[in-house]
């Protein structure tokens, strides 16, 4: 009797487990699986016991990249698990001369708060003027950035990064710092500070034109969440 040797070349499928489960022993000769994480999850040891999917420590994570093609706005809904986010605009650009702002909105609805909006920000064009807006007004956005003049065929984009703080329950707050590149004499330096006297937990943020009710273009916007 004669018997035919096969190698194994790779290795066989695990009976059990789903997708996005990762197999661990839990004794010798003994495979279980973990539960499924969710994105921007680390798997985390627990010594002896199972391993379990939790957030980066001290560290930064990113929950999604938005692409503009011509909508009124990026929106980005159902947030939780953080009390701050981060935002890195990139050649954002608006349909039509006009500005950026931003709200944000709370409930599984979700409800954007449209009023009570004190934006304290300073614009830097290049044809040397400055504006600057004390923050006395109470706005129904938070100011981002606004190109110069209506002169739109001059501009290339938005891009800087955006803070926000408090979305627990505390006062929100932002703080970004952007530029409107462009030719030299069109091109917009903006530094914005807001608060908005909101106690509810925020679930949603919205990024739109709201001086001319522009579409935006195109650009992207990433948001991050920040683990503290």
């Amino acid at each position: 009797m004669s018997f035919n040797y096969v190698p194994v070349t790779s290795a066989p499928n695990l009976s059990g487990g789903a997708a996005g489960e990762v197999p661990y022993q839990t004794a010798t000769g003994a495979t279980a699986f973990t539960t499924v994480g969710t994105t921007g999850q680390v798997l985390t040891s627990q010594g002896s016991a199972a391993p379990i999917w939790a957030a980066v420590a001290g560290g930064v994570s990113l929950i999604s990249t938005k692409t503009a093609s011509g909508g009124a706005s990026l929106t980005w809904t159902g947030l939780s698990g953080y009390v701050s986010y981060m935002m890195i605009l990139s050649n954002l650009l608006p349909s039509s001369g006009d500005n950026f702002g931003l709200q944000i909105g709370t409930g599984a609805g979700p409800t954007y708060i449209t009023s009570g909006y004190v934006s304290a920000t300073i614009e830097n064009y290049g044809a040397g003027i400055t504006q600057t807006d004390a923050g006395t007004v109470s706005k129904a956005y938070a100011t981002i950035c606004s190109e110069n003049g209506g002169n739109l065929p001059n501009f290339y984009g938005l891009s800087g990064f955006i803070y926000l703080q408090n979305f627990n329950g505390g006062y929100f707050s932002m703080q970004s710092t952007t530029n409107f590149s462009g030719t030299a004499t069109n091109s917009t330096q903006c530094l914005s500070t807001t608060q908005q006297k909101n106690t509810n937990t925020v679930t949603a943020i919205k990024i739109y034109c709201p001086f001319f009710g522009s579409t935006i273009a195109s650009g992207t916007v990433s948001l991050y969440g920040i683990t503290s």
